[in-house]
């Protein structure tokens, strides 16, 4: 479509609004309830604007965009009215509070100073949170923040409380915000309009944002860091828009837990040790040292690479090991993390790296979360899983231990630890029992499987039940929601739950066939998925750094390395 915005002709996509089309053409317009990541509220109603041949103002944010329309945001009744509407939105602040961001803003463009009105509440401010402050005098009801905690994060934290000029935020109880569920996510604080939640560090010039990747777990976000006029990261980190993996969003250590790059004890310049003491020195002499030290003990010389490094940093230290110090001891955290996984799935599927995407969970009709707690170890797919259930999903969660999503679980198998193959091997011969298999996936894409039905024999429910203390009913249960979801596919989720044993490749590879027996793989919405620590374990296994495997996964053996 093709309308008129202030004299600019601006071309939209069927299904926007003229706030889209405003925004395109970076016109300064008030949106103080609009997140630009989420759909809108209609609160405020600072977006006013005149249509051409239309009675009255509308809100921009929920006027469908229509052929031919020709809308001005410079009429003197959008002015006007707008005026009006921030005065009296900024009568609900505390003059002395600051410069309120985003209204601050607006009001300025709009000629306001001081309110014309007198704000009618007083309310003390929440400091309880480690990395940011409450400060109701600057709020002005907007809900974004609500929605961010509850319909974003799904946590519902926060909420709005009391009725007329006693309205604000808070939480249950309406305590103080530590006494809360609040995982101190921050994505209340990234939405914020007018800095009434805000960080406790105090504002800083911010001169420039690097875009890079979360140091943390293997969810591997995208995050863009504030770089402070004095060189020093800004407390809090945002979210890439465009990443996919993040949802627009970011957990605690994401966007909070950058700033150990400021701690005094990193080293910042190079160190050589003379007479037992540590002394500042020159590249090059720390360079030739190294050399030096090294040369000495090629053929017996040990590494271990990061997962928290590039594909290319991990490839250049495997082959520094095998190529130059002439061994084949190379390591990596996936030794106690994902190798049995990568082991069985590269036996099963020819391939060590999960078959589906962050948006497969979203679409899923059933998740089954086994040996991991994604609330604490991956937040961000925790909230795809939360989405999921939202939406009518159905979650089972395999775990001996409580996790935070057993609150949420539609049925929560807590197997004795230890007798994960028994249970497993149990619900699959149910999905044989009931004709619940895919056979006809089975018999295109798989091989062995008489062989394998026939061992599922003494895996009877009872047998199950006796073994692993799980009811027979919900095994069965279970069973049935994963191979038959009410809708799209199943999601089958494992972490290091039932990796780190010493059978971890036997609970993977029964983890494996209940997905190929069910034909759970290959669509939307269906998958397998190991989680992975580290944000970088898969491309560090990819790279070769790991004793068993040269790079691409190839097996140390006298004809690859031949080849290599």
């Amino acid at each position: 479509m093709k309308l008129t915005i202030d004299g600019c002709l601006v071309e939209l996509a069927e299904g926007a609004t003229v706030l889209d089309g405003v925004n395109r053409l970076a016109i300064p317009l008030p949106q103080l309830c609009k997140d630009p990541d989420r759909a809108p509220l209609g609160a405020c109603r600072t977006c006013l604007v005149h249509v051409e041949g239309q009675r009255g103002l509308s809100a921009a944010c929920h006027l469908p965009a229509r052929e031919g329309m020709v809308v001005s945001t410079a009429h003197p009744d959008a002015v006007r009215v707008r005026r009006g509407v921030l005065d009296l939105t900024l009568s609900m602040l505390t003059p002395a509070k600051g410069e309120f961001g985003a209204l601050g803003d607006a009001a300025a463009r709009h000629g306001l100073g001081e309110p014309g009105f007198a704000p009618l509440h007083r309310f003390d401010v929440d400091a309880s949170k480690s990395f940011f402050v409450l400060d109701r005098e600057a709020c002005i009801l907007c809900g974004r923040c609500t929605v961010a905690c509850d319909e974003v994060q799904q946590i519902g934290a926060i909420a709005l409380l009391g009725r007329g000029h006693t309205t604000r935020v808070g939480v249950f109880g309406d305590g103080p915000m530590a006494a809360s569920v609040c995982t101190s996510c921050g994505q209340c604080v990234a939405t914020c309009p007018t800095g009434a939640l805000s960080t406790k560090e105090a504002p800083e010039k911010i001169v420039r944002r690097v875009e890079t990747t979360c140091p943390y777990c293997g969810v591997g976000c995208g995050l863009v860091v504030p770089v402070r006029e004095d060189g020093r990261l800004a407390l809090m980190a945002d979210d890439v828009p465009s990443n996919k993996s993040s949802l627009g969003t970011l957990c605690v250590k994401g966007r909070f837990g950058t700033g150990f790059v400021h701690s005094p004890d990193r080293i910042t310049h190079p160190m050589v040790r003379r007479d037992g003491r540590w002394v500042r020195t020159s590249w090059d002499e720390a360079l030739a040292t190294a050399a030096a030290g090294l040369a000495k003990h090629r053929g017996r010389f040990g590494a271990l690479a990061s997962a928290k490094a590039t594909n290319e940093d991990g490839y250049a230290i495997q082959k520094f090991c095998r190529v130059v110090m002439q061994t084949n001891d190379v390591d990596h955290c996936t030794r106690l993390c994902h190798s049995p996984s990568v082991e069985a799935m590269l036996a099963c599927m020819g391939s060590g790296a999960t078959s589906n995407s962050y948006q497969d969970y979203a679409e899923a009709g059933c998740l089954m979360v086994v040996g991991a707690d994604a609330s604490a170890n991956h937040p961000v797919i925790a909230i795809r899983f939360r989405r999921a259930v939202s939406r009518g999903a159905r979650l089972i969660v395999v775990n001996p231990k409580r996790v935070d999503l057993c609150d949420q679980a539609d049925l929560w198998l807590q197997p004795r630890p230890g007798t994960d193959v028994a249970l497993f091997n149990a619900m699959a011969r149910v999905i044989l029992d009931e004709d619940l298999a895919n056979l006809a996936f089975v018999r295109t894409r798989t091989a062995g499987f008489e062989d394998w039905r026939a061992s599922l024999r003494p895996f009877t429910l009872e047998y199950a039940e006796r073994m692993t203390g799980v009811r027979a009913s919900d095994i069965a249960q279970a069973a049935r929601w994963y191979a038959r979801p009410p809708f799209a596919g199943s999601c089958l989720i494992w972490g290091m739950g039932i990796t780190q044993h010493t059978n971890g490749i036997h609970n993977a590879h029964a983890l494996l066939n209940l997905s190929l027996v069910a034909g759970q793989m290959g669509f939307p919405g269906s998958g397998i998925s190991p989680l992975r620590g580290q944000n970088n374990v898969q491309g560090c296994g990819d790279a070769g750094c790991i004793p068993t495997n040269l790079p691409g996964y190839q097996t140390y053996a006298p004809d690859t390395l031949a080849k290599f």
